[in-house]
């Protein structure tokens, strides 16, 4: 594995301290590609990512869905590099459950993904043969240790999600000014006697 994707990103998801800034991540969105920088975490079993708008409410293709259940039709996919360095792709990111606006003119929306592919870029992508050209070797060149090989795989989940409900959260600050986080966190359920739902908070759901 090379040392600098294990320094940057192998071992900050082993430790759990992950937190790198992504200038250029991208969601693609049919023939639509929106653009924004952001910042990913490790959240318990996923990437978290978090996107920055200079407007007062985030593009509406990245706006909090209204709720219902996500299947495979629904996910989109994305890429960036982390810290402006290591090429990744993202294809199961669901439309976000989590935005935030702000009455000063800007906006944010959290994306999450299980699966992180890092891109080959520059010699990564080089055959062999055009390697061995690079260098001053003969094609189809060969070592007595062989022909070396690295992949990266980064693999989080899977995670049930199931959100039909949401909650408004309305915050104001004096320098800030007003902001309203909105969250489908919420499943709910009943039948002709009783009825509930289930809430995500944090790492948990509380039955309700």
């Amino acid at each position: 594995m090379d040392s600098h994707v294990r320094n940057l990103l192998f071992e900050p998801l082993r430790t759990n301290t992950l937190s790198a800034i992504v200038p250029d991540f991208t969601f693609e969105s049919g023939d639509q590609e929106i653009s924004a920088p952001a910042h990913v975490v490790r959240d318990d079993d996923e990437f978290r990512f978090t996107l920055h708008f200079n407007s007062g409410s985030p593009p509406p293709e990245l706006q909090t869905a209204g709720g219902g259940f996500f299947g495979t039709p629904d996910q989109h996919s994305a890429r960036g590099q982390v810290n402006g360095q290591i090429s990744f792709r993202c294809d199961d990111v669901f439309p976000p459950t989590t935005m935030t606006t702000r009455s000063t003119g800007t906006s944010i929306t959290v994306l999450n993904s299980h699966r992180m592919h890092l891109v080959a870029e520059g010699n990564d992508i080089l055959t062999a043969n055009e390697v061995g050209k690079l260098i001053g070797k003969p094609p189809k060149y060969s070592t007595a240790s062989g022909v070396p090989f690295t992949a990266h795989l980064i693999y989080h989940g899977p995670k049930l999600k199931i959100r039909d409900s949401g909650t408004n959260i309305s915050t104001k600050n004096d320098f800030l000014g007003e902001a309203t986080i909105s969250t489908a966190d919420t499943h709910q359920f009943k039948s002709e006697t009783w009825e509930g739902a289930l809430i995500h908070r944090g790492r948990n759901s509380t039955c309700i």
